[in-house]
């Protein structure tokens, strides 16, 4: 549920970042305060007993997935190694807290302290030592040319790594251009790109059409991106952006939520009627020659 508030810090400076996760911070204090000042509203929280134990464990379970997600989101940013490193690094903070447990229930209370300042020192010294560079992701070799091969199958997009150059090229070859601005760690992004991107009427319209697809990934930050999201009014993703040949400068917005039917009429207005009506390859390259006699192969 904060995934748009703290999409809208991360591009932000970062006095706005302090502010932003300050209010956070304050609304999930709020009822802890609101009982303190006026304990009577006490009464209308659940009284504790054996269901708060298993409120505890679920909610333990849920953090353990909010982790798994969280290394998800890691090993595609920098890589399987640093995911490993990463995981490596949590089973010494695991042991760390062992070894401050097992110190707290022993006879030499005196040591407790220097044991916890010790213990921290060592977690907080070994995030140094992690490699977290990000990676530079490439699309896998071969996949522009399985897009251009022409396959019966319903295949999937492919999708380039965003490029303005490229994008340019493909208008001006007459193709319409679909842009997803997406990251991994964008909940919305993910569902739009599996309930709807990945839809086969949508798979199938953009071959029909020959829109050519770009993703543009902000899992790492990216200084680029941040530009184009902020010219468009947009602190974070998902943004999806859809040119037209002939208008490359103005491209169509599509809501952050998309719906499959509001993404193929999209495409079919982007397209134009004359490819829209036509099957696929049957489209007439933008700058092919027509000879005198196409008009009478087109009405017959």
């Amino acid at each position: 549920f904060l995934g748009t508030a703290v999409g809208f810090a991360f591009a932000s400076s970062a006095p706005v970042v302090v502010v932003l996760f300050l209010a956070i911070g304050v609304g999930l204090a709020a009822p802890y305060a609101a009982v303190s000042l006026v304990p009577a509203w006490a009464r209308v929280i659940p009284r504790p007993g054996s269901w708060m134990v298993a409120v505890r464990c679920f909610l333990g379970f849920c953090l353990i997935g909010t982790v798994v997600w969280l290394l998800w989101v890691l090993g595609r940013s920098v890589g399987v190694d640093a995911q490993a490193a990463v995981l490596g690094y949590l089973v010494g903070v695991g042991f760390l807290t062992w070894v401050f447990g097992g110190v707290q229930r022993g006879p030499r209370r005196r040591i407790v302290p220097a044991t916890g300042l010790a213990c921290l020192a060592i977690g907080l010294a070994s995030i140094l030592a992690l490699p977290l560079e990000p990676q530079v992701m490439r699309p896998a070799a071969g996949a522009e040319a399985r897009a251009e091969g022409g396959s019966d199958e319903l295949a999937e997009t492919v999708w380039r790594p965003y490029d303005m150059a490229a994008i340019q090229a493909e208008l001006g070859r007459g193709r319409p251009v679909f842009v997803d601005f997406t990251a991994d760690w964008c909940i919305t992004c993910k569902v739009n790109e599996k309930v709807v991107l990945d839809d086969p009427r949508v798979v199938g319209a953009m071959q029909r059409l020959d829109v050519a697809t770009f993703k543009a990934d902000w899992t790492a930050y990216d200084d680029e991106i941040r530009r184009v999201l902020a010219s468009f009014g947009k602190a974070g993703v998902p943004m999806y952006l859809l040119y037209r040949p002939e208008a490359p400068a103005d491209p169509a917005v599509l809501p952050e939520l998309l719906t499959v039917d509001g993404v193929l009429g999209s495409l079919e207005e982007a397209a134009g009627p004359a490819r829209a009506a036509g099957a696929p390859g049957e489209a007439a390259e933008p700058n092919a020659p027509m000879g005198p006699d196409s008009g009478r192969e087109e009405k017959s």
